[in-house]
């Protein structure tokens, strides 16, 4: 298994039925050290990732089948109070977002628990991607997200809400919470 370390938002739901996955990695077992995915669910379910850097689509390629996959620019601002993502494709802005993140007592219990190393054992997932690959995902620490806001192509996709409808990618499953995920995420070579 190959270890990419940072963290992954499985599933932003937006009212014209959009969704989108953040995915930052800070460490990647590849010659790419840095990587950043946002994948965009549209209502008719085609699947867009745009990644940053290029190079790094034959890795994606490897565990996703996607209708398009694009290189692009993808800059991120972050603090503790906010999240804020530009992604544009040569000299067109494609997508923003803004996330709210806030640590709720939720969270903090939840985190407290991925302490004992019994209690993460029983979190970890074990699954596969579209391509047959196996997957674990190791939570390392959990954020809440309160509120999110995405423009894709100059529109807003409305306010987040819950999802309507499941949305699969391999077998992970959107996230029923709107919450950012610090993890250690495995992936079959």
């Amino acid at each position: 298994m190959q270890s990419f370390k940072g963290y992954m938002i499985p599933g932003l739901y937006f009212e014209n039925d959009y969704c989108l996955y953040i995915l930052r990695w800070e460490e990647t077992p590849t010659q790419i050290k840095k990587m950043t995915q946002l994948w965009l669910i549209t209502p008719e379910n085609k699947r867009i990732c745009y990644i940053d850097p290029a190079e790094g689509i034959p890795v994606f390629n490897k565990y996703h089948l996607f209708d398009e996959v694009t290189g692009a620019q993808i800059n991120i601002q972050e603090d503790r109070n906010y999240i804020k993502i530009w992604c544009r494709t040569s000299n067109e802005e494609i997508l923003s977002v803004d996330i709210q993140p806030e640590v709720t007592l939720e969270n903090r219990i939840v985190n407290l628990l991925l302490n004992i190393r019994y209690t993460k054992k029983l979190l970890i997932t074990k699954e596969k991607t579209e391509t047959g690959k196996a997957f674990s995902n190791e939570p390392v620490r959990i954020v809440a997200i309160t509120d999110a806001k995405v423009i894709f192509h100059g529109t807003s996709q409305g306010k987040l809400i819950k999802p309507k409808r499941k949305i699969k990618i391999g077998d992970g499953e959107i996230s029923e919470k709107a919450l950012i995920n610090y993890c250690v995420h495995n992936l079959e070579e």
